[in-house]
Formats: structure tokens, sequence, C-alpha cells
């Protein structure tokens, strides 16, 4: 009713990334998001929301593919790419914010954190039959993400 902004989250995520450090602007993402996994903390509206909304049964999966990434700053830059969404494959832009590089002694291996945003227009992708009265087109992505080093071994 635009009162306010509901909140839900996705429990099935993949992601990969190439990234140089040397580099930032040639790093590649790609995530996969499983869309039956969506999670509002209401099992009955999560369900309507994969059923109605997402159209998991014919469209499983969120993918977003980057095409190019911008650095702003030591810590900032830009994600551009291709959302697809409920079969519908939109551009959109992320914002970056890089957090920093450790070695996780609870996975045995080195890990850098990033934190994401990006607004996207449900419209673009044929998600949900409510009035804007109702539902906004606006939906707000929030990320926080961690990946681990791949192929190096700490023994």
């Amino acid at each position: 009713m635009g009162l306010s902004w509901y909140t839900g989250r996705f429990d099935d995520v993949t992601a990969s990334l190439e990234f140089d450090p040397e580099h930032p602007e040639r790093a590649q993402l790609t995530a996969i998001i499983e869309a039956a996994s969506v999670s509002s903390g209401d099992t009955e509206f999560d369900q309507a929301l994969a059923d109605d909304w997402l159209q998991a049964d014919r469209h499983p999966q969120i993918i977003f593919q980057s095409t190019r990434i911008e650095t702003t700053d030591d810590t900032h830059g830009r994600a551009y790419g291709l959302l697809t969404l409920n079969g519908q494959s939109a551009d959109t832009m992320m914002e970056i914010e890089f957090y920093g590089g450790v070695f996780n002694f609870l996975e045995g291996n080195d890990a850098i954190g990033f934190g994401a945003d990006l607004v996207i227009d449900r419209n673009a992708h044929g998600i949900g039959n409510l009035p804007h009265s109702i539902v906004g087109p606006e939906v707000r992505i929030h990320i926080e993400a961690e990946f681990l080093l791949q192929g190096v071994s700490h023994d």
C-alpha cells in the first residue's frame, strides 16, 4: 500500500567471481538464484511469490551475468550486466562496496567480501499483476557476499 518495504530473501544462491585485485575492472561475476527458494517468513505467501509472481516452475533460475565492471575508488564500483528473471532479461547495474580480504581460518582459505545494491523495475520482468497503488514497481535488492579463493591450498 506504499507504506513500507516488504522484505524477503532467497535461500538457494550460488555465485562465482573471477577477480584479480590488481585489475578489478576485469572481474567476471555470475550469480544463480533458485526462484523457488524465496523466503519471506510467510510460507503461504512464499508459495504465491514462487508460483504466481516468479513463475518458478517455468523459470526456475534468476541469473545475473556481469558484462562490465567499473571501479569508482579503492573500495567502490559498479557491475553492469544482464539480469534474467521470470524468463525476461534486462540490463541492470549494481553499486558495489569491497569490504576487503582476509585469510578465513574457518574455511582454511583466503576470502574477500562485498556488499551490493541494485534497484529493478518488476514490470521489466513481468512480475506481479497488482496495481502500482498496492505494490510499487521498484524492487530494492541488497546483497552480502563472501567468495573463497579456489585452486590454492594453504596446507
